[in-house]
Order: C-alpha cells, then structure tokens, then sequence
C-alpha cells in the first residue's frame, strides 16, 4: 500500500475534517517525541494537520518536519518521549491475547501491514475497549481478507460471487488552472490522497443519507485520481466490491462524486468555474471469489 494512502480508520469514526486527531497524526506526533493537546491539533491550520496525517502514513517519519509544524499550535507542543514502532517479525504477545483465536494475527499477516496499521494496531489493544479492538481488526482485514468456499445443497463446496460496480467523475477547471493547482505548496499526492479518503467514506456509508439506498455488504471502496493535463481535468475512478449480488452502483457513484468534490474544495479559490462532470456508472459485474 503506498504512503500516500491514508486510512481513517473504522474504528476510530468520521474524521474527514481532520477536527480530531487520526491515529496517523498521533504516530508522527509520538514517534518525533511531540506532545500536543487537541486544543493545540485544532490551532494548526487545515494544510498543516494535513501534512502531519500524510507524515505519519510514511515508513519514516520527518521529525524535524513535525516538530516545525507542532511549535506554530497554540498552546505549542511539548517535549515527550519519542517511542518506536512494533517489531515488524511478530505481533506482541498480549495483543494476540486480546484479540483471540476468532480473530487470528498470524506472523504472515502480521509482516504484511504497513508500519502505520501495526502502530495502529497497539495504540488501539492499549486504549479500550476491547470491542474497539476487534472492530479495527474487522476494518482493516475487510479488503484484503479471502472469502471462503460456501457449501452447496449437495455438501459441495462453491466459490462466493463478488460483486462489483465502477464508477467515475471529472472534475473540470481551466488547463492553466489546473497546472496551477497541482504545482501549489499543497503536493498532488496530499490532494489526491484526502480525496481518496472522503470517497471511500462516502461509498461505505451512502444507505446513511440517501433514502432509498439499502445497506449492502461491502468489502472494498477504492479511489483512483488522475490529472489529465491536456484536457484540465481530474478523472476519478470508484470500484465497490460487495459480497452476495448486492447492487453497489449507487455506492460507487457516491464515492466517485464525494471524492471530485473534495477536489473542486482545493480548486475553488483557484477556479471559481471548476466542476464536476460526467458522474456514470462504468460497469457492473460479478467477480468470482
């Protein structure tokens, strides 16, 4: 997964307007050896705890980065004692107990995770409750886990159908407005990245705020951006997987909409004609597990 994916992750709620601090931002923070109150996280300007979320997603952190960031907050930071990822070769032993034998965190499965999901992984077994913890295990292994043979009338074993919808958007702006936009202090892969983030809330939880959008049982939202610098466009991709056939077209056309809105919140003040544009559904089609 590269580092600029950055999860706000199940367990820890909406955080879209990074007003409460992702567990992201606490791994820079604690691994720089910062201490910041939230009163301070809420002093630091939008583009700032942005940049402090995309630091703490990186196999290293930047401390001097942090810490120049940390001491404009108000209150300012304070020293702390700066602490180190996970061992990467094993989960800790009483992480293993929490978690239990319904919830296996084997060495390969363990090795295979990001540096940021192992801290995360800690920092959430350490603060409670263990409802918490299993509901992050749940999230985080959602995409990736395999689904199993179900059994047939006959006793034998057939493969579960995943089903999956495509959906995308542009967003459209002038061609030397989007040079602009993508050549700012703010990197393409930030933008691109918390666009990602909101798209993937949106699909997850559209039956939330759209009537007659039943819940479906998804497995994976991902978000794609990419600037096409010939047209002065962004064209985004929403692919949904859901187990059973379970229509999903709706929750990839809310992905793909949220996301190029959180982009035209970038442009705007750079293009007050920016927009979005041919929202559809691509394609729709059962995957077999």
């Amino acid at each position: 997964m590269a580092d600029n994916n950055v999860p706000l992750y199940e367990a820890e709620g909406e955080k879209r307007d990074l007003g409460v601090m992702p567990i992201s931002a606490r791994r820079a923070l604690m691994i720089a050896g910062e201490l910041l109150t939230p009163e301070g996280w809420k002093s630091l300007t939008l583009g700032d705890r942005r940049t402090v979320v995309m630091e703490g997603a990186k196999a290293t952190i930047d401390r001097a980065k942090i810490q120049d960031i940390t001491h404009k907050a108000n209150p300012p930071s304070d020293w702390g004692d700066a602490v180190t990822d996970p061992p990467a070769e094993e989960a800790p032993a009483d992480l293993l107990e929490k978690l239990g034998s319904d919830r296996p965190l084997e060495v390969e499965k363990w090795t295979g995770l990001r540096q940021l999901d192992r801290f995360a992984f800690v920092l959430v077994a350490s603060e409670g409750p263990p409802e918490r913890l299993l509901r992050f295990y749940d999230g985080l292994f959602q995409c990736a886990s395999v689904v199993l043979p179900a059994a047939g009338v006959s006793g034998q074993f057939r493969m579960v159908s995943t089903h999956r919808a495509v959906a995308s958007a542009r967003v459209q702006m002038r061609i030397e407005s989007l040079a602009l936009l993508l050549g700012s202090d703010t990197t393409p892969d930030q933008m691109f990245a918390m666009a990602r983030i909101a798209g993937i809330q949106a699909g997850k939880h559209a039956s939330q705020f759209l009537p007659l959008c039943y819940p479906s049982p998804i497995t994976r939202v991902d978000v794609i951006c990419q600037a096409d610098y010939g047209t002065g466009s962004i064209l985004i991709k929403a692919t949904v997987d859901a187990v059973e056939k379970s229509g999903v077209d709706t929750e990839a056309m809310v992905a793909a909409t949220v996301a190029a809105l959180t982009l035209v919140d970038f442009a705007k003040h750079i293009d007050r004609g920016v927009s979005v544009t041919d929202v559809q559904l691509v394609e729709e089609k059962d995957v077999e597990g």
